[in-house]
């Protein structure tokens, strides 16, 4: 589902219907996603949810995080939600990897495409506890058709068809050799990936939603930079533009002055958006 289309009512309508159904004393879900994005699951599950949720972030230190998922287990809600990123999975996993879950979902699950990394290897722990599972994203196919495959073996063992991603990958794609190794060349066997897609997926966009959704609202805020800003950007602005003219006479390579000079004016951009130093903050984790 593109973005704006309604992914995350639709994932928490998802679950909402399977606890209705279970009739189980205590429901318990796992949303894992950006870390961005967390507070606003939670204030979407106190919006569309139709029966009573406990939700609850995970965050901070290792001890405090127990104390998130003490929380969740004791609230008297039938359905308790834990809401965490992707590391933070990872991090947890000591407690998380205890639990059954009866839902799980991964929002922008193509943050698991690369079967090397940590965060699809603990995605693949997470499938074996959970007994239903929900992929969420927008752009499936980041870099090639073989991102599909981490997606695909999230949802169940064997859904993309095949025993181990070397297979998925012979199968649908061909290489090139190169200096540095074989590279993605091309895609084969499309009708039969697209039947597999069909079989598990759900795809609406934005054409489609749009005549459901309420007409977009814009803001114009303007904002003055405060006279030290305004002072460093003009005294940086003036450099720039000796080093600029003086680029663009002494090079020659067009691309690469293009470039550089590229990355001078990121400077101002810079400047605009504050220069303060802001303290840096450590998880001890």
């Amino acid at each position: 589902m593109k973005q704006g289309t309604g992914k995350t009512a639709v994932a928490i309508m998802a679950i909402c219907n399977d606890a209705m159904k279970r009739h189980k004393e205590k429901y318990r879900a796992i949303v894992v996603c950006p870390p961005n994005v967390r507070t606003n699951w939670q204030r979407e599950f106190q919006k569309f949810a139709p029966i009573d949720v406990a939700t609850q972030i995970l965050r901070g230190t290792q001890v405090t995080r127990m104390s998130q998922v003490l929380a969740m287990l004791q609230d008297p809600s039938p359905v308790g939600v834990l809401i965490c990123n992707y590391e933070t999975l990872q991090h947890s996993w000591d407690v998380l990897g205890m639990m059954r879950f009866d839902y799980a979902v991964l929002d922008e699950a193509h943050y698991i495409k690369d079967v090397r990394t940590k965060r699809f290897h603990y995605a693949q722990l997470l499938r074996q506890n959970s007994a239903r599972r929900l992929v969420l994203t927008g752009t499936p196919i980041a870099n090639t058709l073989l991102d599909l495959y981490a997606m695909f073996e999230f949802i169940g063992p064997g859904s993309s068809g095949f025993a181990t991603y070397d297979g998925f990958k012979k199968f649908f794609s061909r290489f090139k050799e190169t200096q540095h190794g074989d590279k993605f060349d091309s895609a084969q066997n499309l009708p039969i990936l697209k039947e597999r897609l069909a079989k598990y997926s759900y795809h609406v966009t934005k054409e489609e939603a749009l005549p459901y959704l309420p007409d977009k609202n814009y803001d114009v805020i303007e904002v003055e930079m405060p006279p030290p800003h305004a002072e460093a950007y003009e005294k940086l602005r003036d450099e720039l533009v000796i080093d600029i003219e003086s680029t663009l006479e002494n090079t020659e390579n067009e691309a690469v002055a293009v470039n550089n000079i590229l990355t001078m004016l990121l400077r101002l951009s810079q400047i605009t958006s504050s220069f303060k130093v802001i303290p840096a903050v450590y998880d001890i984790d």
